[in-house]
């Protein structure tokens, strides 16, 4: 696989900001498939609903002005809150990070879940996520993970050494995030 070529921000590190916007859109292009009714569909986790999920993705790409306005949008005023970040990524491309850029893809692939709709997303974006939430991970779940390898089937990466373990990439990413279980214990 190669590396994604990335922007770089004034300060010289990378940006995920195009990647990031791709995202976005295509998020807001399923929110806005959504009916109205769907916003009260649990997530992954019961007590979090497709529209906690959405406003959450809204306030962590909006800036700071717009974050209260995320917070009460419903379903349709998030879709478009996300569909103006993703066009500011696309255009203005500020500095997002590899982090930012995970905590994001967390919640679209739990909301995409919710809405029982796929969510396409570039291997490089998920490996990245997946890469970085590794290192960041709550203890819990990097000792879950120790001594193995995590192989995204469905994306041609993998992360990690040891023991093989295989399952697609959002069920990785999730697991990492806290919002799902271990994929299975079986390479492909």
């Amino acid at each position: 696989m190669t590396v994604p070529r990335l922007t770089r921000s004034r300060r010289g590190r990378p940006s995920w900001a195009r990647r990031q916007g791709e995202l976005l859109l295509s998020l807001a292009e399923l929110l806005e498939a959504l009916p109205a009714s769907a916003a009260e569909r649990p997530g992954l986790r019961p007590e979090v609903t497709a529209l906690d999920l959405a406003r959450s993705v809204a306030v962590a790409v909006v800036p700071k002005t717009r974050r209260r306005d995320a917070a009460a949008a419903d379903l349709a005023e998030t879709a478009a809150l996300i569909r103006q970040a993703a066009v500011e990524r696309l255009t203005a491309r500020p500095q997002v990070s590899a982090r930012e850029l995970g905590a994001v893809l967390a919640d679209a692939w739990e909301l995409a879940a919710s809405a029982g709709r796929p969510l396409t997303v570039d291997p490089a974006v998920s490996r990245a996520a997946a890469e970085e939430r590794l290192r960041r991970a709550p203890l819990a779940i990097r000792m879950g993970v120790r001594g193995r390898r995590l192989i995204a089937a469905d994306a041609g990466w993998e992360i990690g050494r040891g023991e093989p373990l295989a399952g697609s990439a959002a069920a990785i990413v999730l697991y990492l995030h806290g919002r799902g279980r271990l994929p299975s214990r079986d390479a492909p």
